[in-house]
């Protein structure tokens, strides 16, 4: 592979890196700007809103499906949320693009109706649902899919978000363990149900890269040659016969008029 080649597969790369990270970063940064929204109005008009959370197995909770992500027990909590909430949710956008709008819901609904379906009779707020939700999908998509870059990330959530399964417990009092466990159930159910979705392309072995480059070199030395444009052909075949190919020459016979044909045999 020649320098230029491979200057040009860089800024290629470069380029495509810039793209996504843009597109998978908006969706993140909109959700963060929500809840810090929604935690500024709260503490400005110095009100309790959590009453909008998950209320389990009451008809006046079953807004808080909905409503529960975007709300905090205090700044405390919201700060502890944000910044791995923008970065799993970024990591989903960015190396699973095509479900990764999917994954989102299905963690945000599921989370949301199991808490409301099985949880305890107080009222339930924050992302971490979300969270967990997002960790558990980008750690089993690795172990489902068993692709190298799948399982890199897989690694990377367990290096950075390890200590998150002891949450799915319930060892502290206050905090939501349900959410954080049906969290990690949904995120479960999204990694296998989108398993042979965003497969990552076949990168071809170096061997056939520089056969594919040996062959666009051997063409570019025919000149330009376009084997459909008379008066070439005794170049082109002194070009072939060097290298001992052989040559195939076609006799085409013009077919007779159907009504020719007819007549002849009338």
């Amino acid at each position: 592979m020649n320098q230029n080649t491979l200057n040009y597969i860089i800024e290629v790369v470069k380029e495509d890196f810039r793209k996504k990270l843009i597109t998978s970063i908006t969706i993140p940064l909109f959700f963060i700007f929500s809840i810090w929204f929604v935690r500024i109005l709260e503490w400005y008009f110095e009100t309790d809103i959590n009453y909008l959370g998950i209320l389990p197995q009451s008809i006046k909770g079953i807004p808080g499906i909905f409503t529960s992500p975007f709300i905090h027990a205090d700044f405390a909590h919201i700060i502890s949320n944000s910044f791995s909430a923008f970065l799993l949710m970024t990591a989903v956008f960015y190396f699973y693009p095509r479900v990764a709008v999917k994954v989102l819901i299905g963690v945000y609904i599921i989370t949301g109706l199991a808490v409301w379906l099985f949880g305890r009779e107080v009222y339930h707020v924050g992302a971490s649902g979300i969270i967990y939700g997002l960790a558990f999908f980008l750690f089993f998509s690795g172990v489902f899919r068993k692709d190298n870059k799948a399982l890199a990330l897989a690694l990377l959530v367990i290096f950075f978000y390890g200590g998150l399964v002891w949450g799915i417990f319930p060892l502290v009092p206050g905090v939501s363990w349900e959410s954080h466990f049906f969290g990690g159930v949904s995120g479960v159910m999204m990694a296998f149900v989108f398993r042979k979705v965003d497969l990552p392309p076949r990168i071809p072995p170096s061997w056939e890269i520089e056969e594919a480059e040996e062959e666009a070199q051997r063409l570019k030395s025919l000149n330009g040659f376009k084997y459909w444009q008379e008066g070439k052909g005794d170049s082109f075949n002194h070009t072939i016969q060097e290298k001992n190919t052989p040559i195939i020459f076609y006799d085409f016979k013009a077919k007779k008029p159907k009504d020719e044909s007819e007549q002849e045999e009338k």
